[in-house]
């Protein structure tokens, strides 16, 4: 009987040992899941966190590819009033050139006007000179030949 009640004490301390051992297990197990519970919580509040900060990210690029969008329209904008500011520089210009080419090409006929004028008043000024040289002399000959005349007729 005493072997019995030590076998019986043996199983029962080795019970208890096991259920101690299962009991310690179940705790570890159970510290465990609750780490496990406070990792899973913390992660998902990082990527809660995560989550926002993408969000906020997302937002600001898209808000910089708007403002982007926006600064390539007004450089395109730019880029074409400066072409037509500058079609219209060279328009003046050819513009002016045209014009100063017209004022001289009229500079030159009013100055050979002039000259064509002036030859032709010199050429009537010799021709006026010459016939009034021509009616003193035509007129110093009739003189003449009325003096002589005179002059004639005082001897007869």
């Amino acid at each position: 009987k005493a072997s019995e009640q030590n076998k019986a004490l043996r199983t029962q301390q080795e019970a208890e040992a096991i259920v101690e051992a299962v009991k310690k297990e179940r705790a570890n197990q159970a510290a465990k899941m609750q780490d496990m519970e406070a990792s899973k919580n913390a992660m998902e509040q990082l990527c809660s966190k995560l989550r926002d900060q993408l969000d906020q990210v997302m937002s600001e690029v898209s808000q910089m590819e708007n403002e982007k969008r926006n600064a390539m329209q007004q450089l395109c904008s730019l880029q074409s009033d400066l072409d037509d500011a500058q079609r219209q520089r060279e328009e003046m210009s050819q513009a002016e050139m045209q014009r100063e080419r017209a004022f001289q090409e009229q500079v030159q006929a009013l100055q050979q006007r002039a000259l064509n004028r002036e030859a032709e008043l010199q050429d009537a000024a010799q021709r006026s000179e010459k016939t009034l040289e021509q009616k003193l002399h035509e007129k110093q000959r009739a003189v003449e030949l009325q003096t002589s005349i005179a002059e004639d007729q005082e001897k007869n």
